[in-house]
């Protein structure tokens, strides 16, 4: 066999790491001053956390669904040696909201990121139907992502609140303004 025919298989092609993946990613881009962060530490934190409540081997081969996601952030984001040493806030503003059109998610989304400053620094975590990912800015073309695949940006016209084949699926359960938390806030 031609070594050249055969590809090695990718991260993320054999498990589905990537909620626990985003979750790190959030901490990584919120406390990016922090150059000592500890991913690997916050990586294992998460795993454990998810073995202690259930079989691992259901998260790694089907991922996390959104009150997984929410269980996760609880119990090692707002609490605990993560939530001291690196707070942040989390919010999920759109679950309330009836009659929502995609336009005005991501409107929403950008108008919440454009509020960064030196001294607060905002991001979204999303759950799509088939992926977690981090959104760190929108302009008027473009969602731009701080995620585990590699991929850097998207259409906004590739969103959609309906299944619709070939675009991003938005549940507004899975959708978290998450913030690096003021001092005062502790």
């Amino acid at each position: 066999m031609n070594e050249s025919s055969i590809k090695p298989s990718q991260q993320g092609q054999l498990d589905s790491l990537c909620g626990v993946y985003s979750v790190v990613n959030v901490v990584a881009f919120l406390y990016k001053d922090r150059p000592h962060f500890k991913r690997r530490a916050l990586m294992n934190a998460l795993l454990k956390a998810y073995a202690d409540w259930g079989p691992l081997e259901d998260m790694v081969t089907g991922g996390l669904d959104t009150w997984e996601m929410d269980m996760l952030l609880n119990l090692v984001m707002e609490r605990g040696y993560f939530h001291q040493k690196y707070p942040i806030t989390i919010s999920k503003p759109f679950l309330k909201d009836r009659n929502l059109n995609v336009q005005e998610v991501l409107i929403r989304i950008r108008r919440y990121i454009g509020r960064n400053s030196s001294k607060t620094v905002r991001v979204v975590l999303i759950g799509t139907t088939i992926h977690w990912s981090v959104i760190h800015a929108v302009d008027a073309q473009f969602v731009y992502f701080f995620d585990s695949t590699g991929d850097q940006q998207a259409r906004l016209s590739s969103f959609t609140l309906k299944h619709t084949n070939g675009k991003r699926v938005l549940h507004k359960e899975s959708i978290y303004y998450i913030q690096r938390a003021k001092e005062s806030e502790l």
